[in-house]
């Protein structure tokens, strides 16, 4: 599914499963984040629309991809299980896939079955939903990426890097982007996979709008403080521009004013405010929706 386009999103926003599925966009609280930077970007506006928009995303591509398994009786499976011989490219990934027989199906709990570098290892925060259960709380996250990764004139990126970079992922992810040369597109964005796609969407991103490359240095600086290892963040960025199909990088001016459309009439206006609220009858109403 991508996460982007127009009638996605129009099929999205009328689903009956909308109010339901916002709980996990809705419940935004601050928890520790003990290896992130307290860098806020100057980007607020951008970046709490962006990580409000993923959070949405990855847990509406979280329920399709267990209706599918439902669908073909495919079941969640719990780690404690028997493995079977592994395959390649089987569901969505393109790495070494694992299937296992789950002697106690938690349909609640699926997230997907195939296991690529985008995918956290284990979880962040047991205890916790959606992407936090995977890693650290999106827009803090966000905010520490895009101020990591400043120009030299500017201590965050651009919001046309960030733009660009929801763009990139969208293509990336899409099973709909061309790719002549039989290049796998990258796993769907869902809670687990958020985190990792979210860096290597920016690092292109910022590479294509600045012209050069990012320095060994930055790198480092990233991987410390994002807590990915280097040989990981270089099979991410070389899966996503491997991943974005015939036009590469290229994004035309109409298909960033597209964009720019799109975002503010599926997201600035419907997300935002409802996140911004912070009224705890309807957090709570959400919350029992989702575990419902």
């Amino acid at each position: 599914m991508r996460i982007l386009s127009k009638s996605c999103f129009a099929l999205l926003l009328l689903s009956s499963s909308w109010s339901s599925s916002l709980a996990e966009v809705s419940s935004v609280r601050e928890i520790p984040l003990p290896h992130l930077q307290r860098r806020t970007s100057s980007l607020p506006n951008q970046v709490e629309e962006v990580a409000l928009a993923l959070r949405w995303t990855g847990e509406m591509n979280r329920r399709l991809f267990l209706a599918s398994q439902h669908a073909f009786g495919v079941q969640r499976i719990r780690d404690e299980t028997e493995e079977l011989p592994q395959s390649k490219d089987a569901l969505r990934g393109g790495q070494a896939t694992v299937y296992r027989i789950a002697s106690t199906p938690n349909p609640s709990n699926a997230v997907s079955d195939t296991i690529s570098v985008y995918h956290a290892k284990r979880p962040y925060e047991g205890n916790a939903k959606g992407a936090r259960r995977w890693g650290p709380e999106l827009s803090q996250y966000l905010h520490t990426l895009v101020s990591v990764v400043g120009s030299d004139s500017e201590d965050t990126m651009s919001s046309t890097e960030l733009a660009l970079a929801m763009i990139f992922m969208d293509r990336a992810c899409s099973v709909e982007t061309p790719r002549s040369d039989g290049h796998s597109p990258c796993p769907y964005c869902m809670p687990r996979t958020v985190h990792r796609l979210l860096v290597a969407s920016v690092l292109i991103a910022v590479e294509s709008n600045r012209g050069t490359s990012i320095s060994e240095q930055l790198r480092t600086q990233m991987c410390k403080v994002l807590g990915i290892p280097n040989n990981e963040l270089v099979q991410m960025v070389d899966w996503v521009r491997g991943a974005l199909g015939d036009q590469g990088t290229f994004v035309s001016s109409e298909q960033l004013q597209d964009f720019s459309l799109i975002w503010k009439s599926r997201f600035r206006t419907t997300l935002l405010p409802m996140a911004t609220e912070h009224i705890a009858e309807d957090a709570l109403a959400l919350e029992q929706a989702v575990s419902a």
